[in-house]
Parts: C-alpha cells; sequence; structure tokens
C-alpha cells in the first residue's frame, strides 16, 4: 500500500492511498483533501465543474487524472474561491466526451479546409 500526501495550501493538505491487490488488476485509489483547520477547504472541480458533494460518491475507476493547483496559479483561473487550492478530478467518460468533441471539431476544420483548397484548384484550372 502507498500512501501519499502532499500540501494543497497552507491549510489542506491532500492524502491518497493506492492499493494494489494480489491480482494487479484490481486496484483502488482513494483521495481525500482535508483542512488542517476544518473551516478551510479546497474548492473540488471534477470534470470542469465545481463538486460540493463527498468525495466518496466518486467511483475511484471512473477518476483518469487527478491534479492539484495552489498558490497563484489556483487564484488566477478559480478566483477567490480557489484560494486554498484546488482539487481537479477528470473521469474517464468526461475526457472521452472532450476527445470526441475535439475531433469532431478537427473533422470539420479538414472538411471546410478541402472545400476551400479544391476551389482555388478549380479557379487554376479554368
Amino acid at each position: 500500500m502507498l500512501i501519499l500526501c502532499f500540501f494543497v495550501s497552507a491549510n489542506v493538505f491532500a492524502q491518497g492511498i493506492d492499493s494494489v491487490q494480489k491480482d494487479t488488476s484490481k486496484r483502488t485509489s482513494i483521495v481525500d483533501a482535508r483542512p488542517i483547520d476544518k473551516s478551510v477547504k479546497p474548492l473540488v472541480v471534477v470534470d470542469g465543474q465545481i463538486y460540493t458533494r463527498s468525495l466518496e460518491r466518486i467511483n475511484p475507476e471512473d477518476i483518469l487524472e487527478v491534479s492539484i493547483l495552489k498558490g497563484t496559479e489556483a487564484g488566477k483561473i478559480y478566483g477567490s474561491k480557489g484560494i486554498n487550492g484546488v482539487v481537479i478530478i477528470t473521469t474517464k467518460r468526461y475526457a472521452t466526451i472532450q476527445y470526441e468533441k475535439n475531433l469532431v471539431r478537427f473533422q470539420k476544420s479538414i472538411s471546410i479546409m478541402l472545400i476551400h483548397l479544391n476551389q482555388t484548384i478549380s479557379k487554376l484550372l479554368m
């Protein structure tokens, strides 16, 4: 079992427990951000939205990535809400949806470029 602790801000630390079973396909990860001062909590953002529910509601198997923002970087992006740090969780489903949206945008851009290229070639050949 691997236990990771790191400070999100001066008043908040995050603890991660990574447990790998004998069957290496079974892996459990828990991330818990706990304030040193109970009145100070980091902002939690899940899939681009501020998340106010318990982190226990998130299935660890659904998590693709966890990022921590702290200090001025958190403040620049999230303003005063991010002053105590920000825990950003990206789920696999959200990442897949974003990938598909970007792929569609890319395909549309290529289609438009090809139409313009064909029109230009047609004009040159006339």
